[in-house]
């Protein structure tokens, strides 16, 4: 975090009564038919507009000190007020490997912090960190420098999700070879293989992979440790092995009625639902029935998540079904927003 923002010559008074730029979205009857994403976000005009919010608080910053990556926040917002988009994009990329990503699906715990959000509502800091990061990525300024000096040193990663491609990059970077596995046909992990496209496009994702496979890393697909390649073997023929296998495992309920036709867990509704035929495994390209009627289990940003994609498969009435009150669900307020309004 920087002490700069301290001196900085804004008039916080002035800033601190502004009301929040709002971003773009699809329209609600042209999003539902499909799973492009919903949100358009900010263009050039209103991305300074709204950053331009930022008290520039002197340190520490809540904003910094609530984002579990450490980002410095009022310098980027700085910088994008300012009209610097790559320049803001490179202080996210800095702590954060993914900052496309995360200005898309991150749950904004930064936005919490903001103290803008006790009056007038926080800065929509994940949009403008989707947006910078989307020019500079455009821009080729995103991209990871090969290594100076190479070792001799193997590096085995399982899981290609975020935790094995932070991973991944911080390894090559050291100059490294490095190899990730993953069980399923295409590199992303739950970028891919759980998100939908609605929240992510894939191709946000397939832009950071190609990256990482143009400065040397290598991703071998299809490929389940423990089943094709054991755990040993890498430890035999490498000299560090990561598993950042994710949370690939379902909850269960175990209630009775749990297993009849057309109950499906979360995740393998998800992905047979939304991820195009050609990346996924033979024994997943089956999409999942879906009535008129639809009932989703949970409160949760999955459960969410299962809503809006429910809608687009053709559903005329989805209803979450969550044992607490409304206040105390767990989704995140802009992923619980969507499908209310198109309820």
């Amino acid at each position: 975090m920087t002490n700069e923002t301290g001196y900085r010559d804004v008039n916080r008074q002035k800033r601190a009564v502004k009301l929040p730029t709002e971003y773009d979205k699809r329209p609600i009857e042209e999003r539902i038919t499909d799973f492009a994403e919903a949100i358009l976000g900010f263009n050039d005009t209103t991305a300074v507009v709204e950053a331009s919010r930022c008290l520039q608080c002197p340190a520490p910053q809540a904003c910094t000190l609530s984002c579990p990556a450490g980002n410095d926040i009022p310098e980027a917002l700085w910088l994008t007020s300012q009209g610097d988009f790559v320049g803001a994009a490179k202080v996210f990329a800095a702590t954060s490997p993914l900052p496309e990503v995360c200005g898309r699906v991150c749950p904004n715990l930064c936005q919490q912090g903001c103290v803008l959000g006790r009056y007038f509502g926080s800065i929509s800091i994940g949009k403008l960190e989707a947006f910078v990061s989307d020019i500079a990525r455009k821009e080729g300024a995103l991209k990871i420098a090969p290594p100076s000096k190479k070792t001799d040193k193997r590096i085995a990663i399982v899981g290609s999700g975020p935790a094995g491609i932070t991973v991944a990059e911080d390894m090559i970077k050291n100059g490294h070879q490095v190899t990730v596995y993953e069980a399923w046909p295409v590199p992303g992990g739950v970028m891919v293989y759980g998100i939908p496209n609605f929240k992510l496009d894939k191709y946000v994702v397939q832009k950071k992979i190609k990256d990482l496979e143009e400065v040397g890393v290598k991703f071998v697909t299809n490929t389940r440790i423990g089943q094709d390649i054991t755990v040993e073997q890498l430890l035999a023929e490498n000299d560090a092995v990561f598993l950042g296998t994710g949370a690939g495992v379902e909850a269960s309920m175990d209630i009775p009625g749990e297993k009849l036709g057309h109950i499906y867990k979360s995740t393998d509704y998800l992905i047979r639902s939304n991820v195009p035929t050609e990346m996924l495994p033979e024994d997943r390209r089956e999409k999942p029935f879906v009535g008129r009627r639809v009932a989703v289990i949970g409160g949760g940003d999955t459960a969410v998540d299962c809503a809006r994609t429910s809608i687009r498969r053709g559903a005329e009435e989805v209803t979450i079904v969550y044992r607490r009150t409304e206040k105390k669900c767990p989704a995140t307020r802009l992923s619980a927003a969507h499908p209310l309004k198109k309820a």
